[in-house]
């Protein structure tokens, strides 16, 4: 385990990086306007599988220099929410943290390394737990959420395919 580092993280932060990977992304650049830190952040746990990582459900380290990060909240709105859906990205991510640390077992500040996140979702991953965690999104967007999540698992993991799909 790599004790030079922990990485606070939001569950969902880590699986929409996973969800890049399996689309195919392999580099990230910051994002004008925001401030953010995921293109750092991704490289980071891309370069180094067992650095450390703490969940976090409000800010973390992503969010921390983002332009929306306001006190201990994230103001920003989401662009078009599906109905029945939080419009704030706080509420939203909340929602995601949740379900992710819920499905996983997981704890507001529980530390382990990124390899041994990727095993737990790998164990733990549905279609049907994606379809809880994202409620009210088309079937679709889903099922494209799921077969990327699964791809991005098999590259992190280093090909083996030891993924667990169900």
């Amino acid at each position: 385990m790599d004790t030079s580092r922990c990485i606070n993280l939001k569950p969902h932060h880590f699986i929409d990086i996973l969800g890049d990977v399996g689309r195919g992304r392999t580099n990230w650049h910051p994002v004008p306007g925001y401030r953010h830190a995921l293109h750092s952040i991704a490289r980071s746990l891309m370069e180094n599988r067992d650095v450390r990582i703490r969940m976090e459900v409000g800010i973390d380290d992503i969010c921390e220099p983002c332009v929306h990060h306001v006190g201990e909240t994230c103001n920003d709105a989401r662009g078009h929410p599906f109905p029945g859906q939080p419009s704030g990205k706080m509420e939203w991510n909340l929602m995601l943290d949740r379900g992710w640390c819920s499905l996983l077992g997981l704890k507001q500040g529980q530390e382990l390394t990124a390899r041994d996140f990727c095993g737990l979702v790998a164990r733990a991953v549905s279609l049907a737990a994606l379809k809880q965690i994202y409620p009210g999104q088309p079937v679709e967007l889903t099922q494209k959420r799921y077969e990327d999540l699964l791809a991005g698992l098999d590259i992190f993991c280093g090909g083996t395919g030891q993924h667990g799909a169900r």
